[in-house]
């Protein structure tokens, strides 16, 4: 996790603002734990990834409802710079 400290201090330091880190990779586990295995149906994939985007989604509505700044970033395939 050294890695993304390292890049949401970026990101605070480049907005001017204090950071506090919350990593959410439920979706990220999702995928790893079924990649090599079949879902018995599309209904399966679409049921279990509703649920853990609705408890993101929960998650970051909770944040907002303390006027709490939330910044989303993926660690796969993005790479963000301060410039």
């Amino acid at each position: 996790m050294k890695e993304n400290v390292t890049l949401v201090n970026a990101v605070g330091e480049a907005l001017n603002v204090s950071i506090n880190i919350s990593k959410f990779d439920n979706i990220d586990r999702l995928i790893h734990a079924n990649e090599n295995i079949s879902f018995i149906d599309a209904s399966t994939i679409i049921d279990q990834l509703y649920n853990v985007v609705s408890s993101f989604y929960t998650k970051v509505r909770q944040l907002n409802t303390y006027n709490i700044i939330t910044i989303v970033v993926s660690d796969h395939g993005y790479d963000i710079e301060k410039s």
